[in-house]
């Protein structure tokens, strides 16, 4: 008798487990009401709660968390998106957004992010101050000039100059040439050629830093007059 009601018991688990999954997961004890968005200062949260409105009401262990990531990514902002689930009705969205850091030319004046992605055009007047690029992947060299603390100041323009090669224009009017690789370390010469110069850093108008032709060396070029 023992043996017939412990089989019994093993057998109702059996059904009972599966049907309590299907139940959580597909019905609408634990659904969906509240969406909790975390974002940045350009994504407002308003925003991603249209974007998403589409999850309200499904359930909570039922929804697709990649969906909702591919749904939160078609902001502009949105670099990428955390999702989680809160019982027992709220889904958790944070949101990693996009950094601007140069402006490109196409149809229109894109904002590029510093991954080298154009995601939306250039309104504001902060996006309009950004340096402008010939290539998306010319934010490298702007990634590492921010990286060495901006020697020689705000970038103005990156323009194509030679073979892996870039003119960078400052603000101020200085050029550097920069080469594509070891960017960093050509910044860093800048900051140590700007700080021997002192009070006359102001009077540099050219500095040549890519050190691809020539190893370790350095020219310069300083404002007439």
């Amino acid at each position: 008798m023992k043996t017939i009601i412990l089989c019994t018991v093993f057998a109702i688990s059996g059904v009972l487990i599966p049907v309590v999954y299907t139940w959580i997961s597909n019905g609408s004890v634990l659904t969906i009401r509240t969406l909790h968005v975390k974002t940045g200062h350009q994504a407002k949260p308003e925003e991603l709660q249209l974007y998403l409105r589409e999850f309200v009401g499904q359930p909570l262990y039922g929804v697709d968390l990649k969906r909702v990531q591919q749904v939160a990514g078609r902001h502009p902002w949105v670099a990428a998106a955390t999702v989680r689930r809160q019982p027992p009705n709220e889904l958790e969205v944070e949101i990693t957004e996009r950094q601007p850091v140069a402006l490109i030319k196409r149809d229109k004046i894109w904002v590029v992010d510093s991954e080298g992605v154009a995601f939306k055009t250039a309104e504001s007047e902060a996006e309009l101050a950004l340096p402008l690029v010939s290539h998306t992947g010319d934010v490298e060299i702007l990634n590492t000039h921010r990286q060495a603390n901006q020697p020689g100041g705000m970038v103005l323009e990156v323009q194509p100059h030679g073979v892996n090669q870039h003119k960078v224009v400052f603000v101020g009017g200085l050029e550097a040439i920069v080469g594509d690789k070891n960017s960093l370390v050509q910044w860093q010469k800048l900051t140590r050629v700007l700080k021997s110069l002192g009070e006359k850093q102001n009077t540099l108008a050219f500095v040549y830093l890519d050190d691809t032709p020539k190893l370790n060396q350095i020219a310069v070029r300083f404002k007439k007059g």
